[in-house]
């Protein structure tokens, strides 16, 4: 009798949910031309609960009488409604004025959104700035569709790959062409999140046309802050955070490991050497049972970020500034590697008459870079791929004072020791930056306005070299030194000097 009354109990509360559920059909349409809207999105609040139109732009969904529903379109304003006793209705859908009339920046100048018709996405700025980082190519991670960010590893300055709708060539390039206010050439890497105005990513081939088979991995266009506030402003932003590996390999420990060199000798007919016999064989796998070094831990360490940005601002009758000072401190989680940057920059727009202004864009950059070997074995070693080759029963440093080595009728005989790999080899890189854009604008009529401009580009790089001899005990130390420098204009060009200057003047004519 009690298994009859509960059951029925069951059934009566599936019966109650049940009825406590309801279909809700309608169609969604445009208040312009009354004509259905296929692709609109309608989803119940606080739940995962939703659907599409269908191409006519009807819908159907299970909701209840106290849900809430969000329908949402590209170009058209949200509307929420309680779904209450209703099974079928009509939903006209707004367009959103404001979002049609945004201003964008394409290839050809600033358009409004409704008037373009290639593929164009942009970010807002505060966007950007949500994030703890100090690179705007960083900070594009995950933002737009179709762009995909890759960190090519994680040393401090690594470099990052860009593409925009994926591999567009097999042999050539495929990073996307970066214009900064107007000038190609540049680096995200250079423009801090907080210095960008606008920025928009050009994915198409409509949108792309106007810069040729330079464009065909796409464009990033991006226009850094001017002075606009009539009353000086100071801003500063700054940020501290550490970073640390995420896992470690799981890997034996020197009594795991020395069993295993007998176990794997034994295996090929030949003798165990981890015995602690006399006559030089190696002490027994219970030896290293406290003294284990974990090549991992040795190498790797807690690292730290510290940026620090300050803007200062204004505006007046004939001059508007905005001037931005940036400090980057990176110690990676590789001992050793470091990488420290400073940077100004700086955009000027005097109004020489009532119809000419001039525009001063320039930036300064000086870095100090300490990169180790992460993630690939060149030909001196990785402390990272040794790291996880080295025998874990051979200590840092010998009783001598030296750095172990390899040998002894076991381990690798081609990785070395990867503290030493990390801490003693000289690897420095040095690159001054200068960058200086100046225009100048003349209002000829209402609507037809010229902009001429020209861009100067100076990087003045040095790298240092060395590799001690001590760490493997077969190379004579080797020391490397070379400097360069790259003073390009833009289209003028030196022939076989080694500083290249290029020069160029653009024209933009607009209506």
């Amino acid at each position: 009798m009690k298994k009859i009354l509960f059951c029925s109990l069951i059934l009566m509360l599936f019966s109650v949910a049940a009825f406590a559920q309801q279909t809700l059909k309608g169609t969604v349409k445009s208040t312009i031309d009354k004509e259905p809207l296929p692709g609109v999105s309608i989803a119940v609040k606080g739940s995962i609960a939703g659907t599409v139109t269908d191409l006519d732009g009807n819908f159907s969904l299970n909701v209840k009488p106290e849900d809430v529903l969000a329908v949402s379109y590209l170009g058209f304003k949200t509307q929420e409604f309680t779904v209450g006793d209703q099974t079928l209705v009509e939903i006209l859908m707004r367009e959103d004025v404001a979002q049609l009339d945004e201003v964008v920046v394409v290839g050809y100048g600033a358009m409004r959104k409704s008037d373009i018709t290639g593929s164009v996405s942009s970010v807002k700025p505060a966007e950007l700035q949500k994030i703890a980082l100090t690179r705007t190519d960083e900070a594009l991670q995950g933002q737009i569709a179709g762009v995909q960010v890759i960190n090519n590893d994680a040393s401090p300055n690594a470099g990052i790959s860009i593409r925009i709708r994926g591999v567009n060539s097999i042999t050539a390039v495929s990073e996307p062409l970066v214009i900064i206010d107007g000038m190609q050439g540049g680096s995200l890497s250079d423009v801090h999140p907080n210095d960008i105005e606008s920025l928009e990513v050009l994915k198409d081939a409509s949108a792309t046309a106007i810069y040729g088979a330079r464009g065909a991995g796409g464009v990033i266009l991006v226009t850094t802050k001017k002075g606009s506030n009539r009353k000086s402003s100071v801003t500063y932003n700054g940020f501290f955070g550490f970073q640390q590996i995420q896992k470690k390999m799981d890997l034996m420990n020197a009594e795991e490991y020395a069993g295993y060199i007998n176990q794997n000798r034994q295996a090929r007919s030949l003798a165990a050497i981890f015995t602690g016999q006399d006559g030089g064989a190696l002490p027994s796998p219970e030896y290293y049972r406290d003294k284990s070094t974990d090549w991992q831990n040795e190498i790797y360490r807690t690292g730290y970020t510290q940026n620090h940005h300050l803007t200062i601002g204004g505006k007046s009758d004939n001059l508007s500034y905005s001037i931005a000072g940036d400090y980057l401190d990176t110690k990676g989680i590789v001992i050793n590697s470091q990488y420290r940057k400073f940077s100004l920059r700086s955009n000027l727009s005097f109004n020489l008459h009532e119809k000419i202004r001039l525009n001063l864009n320039t930036f300064l950059a000086s870095s100090n870079d300490r990169p180790t070997t992460l993630d690939a074995r060149d030909q001196y070693g990785s402390p990272v791929y040794a790291a996880l080759n080295f025998a874990p029963t051979r200590p840092v440093f010998e009783e001598d004072g030296t750095y172990s080595k390899p040998g002894g009728g076991y381990g690798s005989n081609t990785e070395y020791n990867p503290v030493a790999l990390a801490q003693e080899p000289v690897n420095v890189n040095r690159l001054n930056t200068t960058i200086i854009n100046p225009e100048l604008e003349f209002q000829i009529l209402k609507n037809l306005k010229f902009r001429t401009s020209a861009s100067y580009h100076l990087v003045d790089g040095e790298y240092d070299w060395y590799y001690p001899e001590y760490i493997d005990g077969r190379r004579s130390g080797e020391r490397h030194f070379s400097g360069s420098k790259t003073a390009p204009f833009s289209g003028f060009d030196m022939g076989s000097y080694p500083s290249q200057r290029r020069y160029t003047v653009g024209l933009n004519i607009t209506f």
